[in-house]
This record gives structure tokens, sequence and C-alpha cells, in this order.
């Protein structure tokens, strides 16, 4: 290729340069801060404040959206009205619970709580008698209450094995003999006395008929049986001692050991009646 050839290429590809150049858009100028620029404002062309940026919460933090609540106020009237009529049957047995009164006997005691589990008493029946006829229904549910209970002790006690009582009977003296009447007190006293003459009376022998002259006048008030126990006793001793000789000392301690059990008796008698309030006896 010759260099005319070559200078005509040159040259024709320049001029389509030169073309495209024209056909392309101009550029934009690049944007420029306007922080950086507000000085060079003035106050018609002052930019907008830069909007601030809002924290994000956290996701812990972020509450969850509710759905969306029907207004009150949308509700139509006709329903409201129906919702007032319907009433709440909780509140309803609350109130006739509160509202229940106590049932009170003629001695101010309550009795609602099984007048009317007997099937002796019937509640709605109960409610229309007057106060006085409602004492009298209470009173025969009292009854019907015992025959219940006495009846559920005997289906209870049916089979179970109970031992005879045994016969109250008072053991007294060194022989233990059975004392029941006067003449029976008198045969231990005459026995006792009898056996242990020359001997000196025993302690525990002295204090169990002493205690026992002692309830004759506190427990079954006896006071004549006591009072004629102990001058049958004293009979008993003096009339075995006087006019008999003392040869040794061991002889008068046996015999002045008996004396002193006739006014252990005695003051076992005397403070008897004292508890029961009491004047002395002359024994």
């Amino acid at each position: 290729m010759s260099s005319e050839d070559r200078a005509l290429d040159l040259q024709t590809q320049k001029e389509e340069e030169d073309q495209l150049l024209q056909q392309r858009p101009p550029s934009s100028p690049p944007a420029k801060s306007p922080r950086k620029n507000r000085r060079h404002l003035s106050l018609s062309e002052e930019a907008p404040p830069t909007p601030k940026r809002q924290k994000s919460m956290p996701v812990q933090q972020k509450q969850p959206i509710s759905p969306a609540v029907p207004s009150p106020l949308a509700i139509p009237a006709e329903e409201e009205e129906e919702e007032e009529q319907i009433p709440d049957s909780s509140d309803s047995d609350v109130s006739e619970e509160e509202e229940e009164e106590p049932i009170y006997d003629a001695t101010g005691t309550d009795v609602s709580s099984w007048l009317f589990t007997l099937g002796r008493v019937d509640e709605a029946h109960f409610q229309t008698l007057d106060a006085e006829a409602q004492q009298e229904a209470i009173l025969e549910a009292y009854k019907e209450r015992a025959t219940q209970l006495e009846r559920r002790h005997l289906v209870a006690t049916g089979r179970a094995f109970v031992l005879p009582a045994l016969p109250r009977q008072h053991y007294l003296g060194p022989d233990r003999i059975l004392v029941k009447d006067l003449p029976d007190i008198q045969a231990m006293l005459t026995g006792w006395f009898t056996r242990m003459k020359f001997q000196r009376p025993a302690s525990e022998d002295v204090k169990l008929v002493s205690d026992f002259l002692k309830r004759l006048v506190v427990v079954e008030l006896n006071m004549s049986k006591a009072a004629r126990a102990v001058r049958f006793f004293k009979t008993l001793v003096n009339e075995a001692y006087d006019g008999m000789e003392v040869d040794h000392d061991e002889d008068w301690i046996v015999h002045e050991g008996w004396r002193s059990v006739i006014q252990d008796l005695v003051n076992a008698v005397q403070d008897g009646l004292r508890e029961r309030g009491m004047g002395p006896l002359d024994l």
C-alpha cells in the first residue's frame, strides 16, 4: 500500500472518531458535597439538612407486630344488646354461694353443713317454714343423726370381742379381803389386826386402809360407814392392849405403833370431810 493510501485511511478513521465524539452526550460534572460548598451557597440556595440515620433495634428488642384488633366501636349495636342479655353463669354461681346464709339451731350452732345430708329434711321445703317449724325440723334431724351414729357404732363393734366387765371390788388389808359393806370392813380390820398385832404395822397397809376410809367420805359420801369403821378399829385395839403387861421394849413399840394407826385413820376421815367442805366428826 502506498503512502497516499495510508494517509487516506488515517484521515478517514479520524473523521469517524470525530463523528462518534460529537454524537456521545456530554458527561455530567462530578457531584460536590453540600457540606463543603455550603459556604459558597446563598441563603436561598442553602442545601437541605442531612437526614439523621435511625439506629436499628436489636433482634431481641424488636416487638412483634400484634394483629389488628377490631375497635369496640365497630361492633354493631344489636350484638352489644345480645351480649348484655347473656348472664355469666360463673358469676351467678359465686353470688349464690356468697349469699347462702348459715342455719343455726336453738343453741346457736351452725347445722347447715349436715342438715340436708341425712335425707330427713328437704331443703326446698325447709326454706318455706317459719322459724319455729324450722327449729322443730332441726330437732328431728338431730335425732336422726344420733340414730345413724349409733347404728354405725353397732355395725363397727358388732364383730368385736368385748371382755365382760369385772365386778367392783375393794381389796384391803394384808390378806386382801373383799370389802363391800360395813360387816366386810369390820371383818377385814379384825383379821388384819389379829394376825399382825404382835408385829409393827406395815406402812403400806396403813396407807391402804386410810385411803379407803377417805374415799368413803370424798367419793361415796358415806361418812357414817367411815366413822363406824374407825370407832370399831379403835375399840378393837384398846381392848387388845388394855391390861396387857409389857415385858420388853419391843412390845411397847408394837402397842404404840397400833395406837398410832388409830390416829392415822381418824386423820384420813377428817381430811375427807375437809375436802368436801364439812366440819370434823367426833371420833
